[in-house]
């Protein structure tokens, strides 16, 4: 893996600057468990800093299984629909969620975990997402040309851009 920017991290191993925070805000509370990250980066990314991950930095996080956990399904389902609708330009909503659910269906989970999966899509309409919005087609364009290994995600450390 070579260093370089990437597009958002796992929360499991990263660094950001109290700068990034102070401008930003902190990870969204009412996500609670997955994806909180990810809403964190594109906002990161919206307000001019990068995120880089640096393949000379080792972490080392025990690999277990996200599903051991009993809310997994419903709360990726709910915040996956959330952060479409906090961070995509409308038109590519629908495209963007019938490819997750695709992708989702593929991968075959466990009846009672599709059922709290649909539970989560279903949950998109109560509750806030917090700040809705669509995003701006340039910054689109901008994460479109990105490099975004899957190594990408072990860490990340926010810098501003050149």
């Amino acid at each position: 893996m070579r260093s370089g920017p990437v597009t958002t991290f796992l929360g499991g191993g990263h660094a950001v600057r109290m700068s990034v925070i102070d401008q930003v805000g902190l990870f969204p509370a009412p996500f609670f468990y997955a994806h909180e990250e990810t809403d964190f980066a594109r906002r990161a990314l919206d307000a001019g800093w990068s995120i880089d991950y640096r393949a000379d930095i080792v972490l080392q996080h025990p690999r277990t299984d996200p599903a051991r956990h009993a809310a997994y399904y419903r709360m990726t389902a709910r915040n996956r629909v959330w952060l479409a609708k906090r961070h995509l330009p409308a038109p590519l909503l629908p495209v963007y969620l019938a490819s997750w659910i695709a992708y989702t269906l593929l991968r075959r989970p466990p009846m009672d975990g599709l059922e709290a999966w649909w539970g989560g899509c279903r949950a998109r309409r109560s509750g806030r997402c917090g700040g809705a919005r669509c995003a701006a087609w340039r910054g689109w364009a901008d994460r479109r040309s990105s490099d975004n290994r899957p190594g990408a995600r072990s860490a990340a450390v926010p810098a501003r851009r050149p």
